[in-house]
């Protein structure tokens, strides 16, 4: 479920930007260089919105090696409106991108 879900993300930004025409080559290393921006402005973001025990727990976290799984979990519990949040970064930098292009 998880695959196709990511599958449908791609195939709508790729659209969406009007690159679903691009070699398969570089259709992947653009969306491998939007993934680390979104998680760039997730990771600024996500600390910004930690109090100091969350932020100290989440650095345990990362230093621990939890999974993506756990983490997401731990930050959703921690964050009103997580999902809403990773959502609003991906719209932005979508937007941000058509604007430049």
């Amino acid at each position: 479920m998880e695959n196709q879900n990511v599958s449908k993300i791609r195939e709508t930004i790729m659209k969406e930007l009007g690159l679903e025409k691009l070699p398969q080559e570089k259709q992947e290393e653009l969306l491998a260089k939007m993934g680390e921006v979104v998680l760039k402005k997730m990771f600024l973001e996500t600390v910004d919105k930690l109090d100091e025990d969350g932020r100290k727990h989440f650095e345990k976290m990362l230093e621990n090696k939890s999974t993506p799984e756990e983490i997401e979990e731990f930050l959703k519990v921690k964050i009103p409106d997580y999902e809403k949040m990773v959502e609003k970064i991906v719209t932005d930098l979508k937007e941000e991108l058509k604007e430049t292009m």
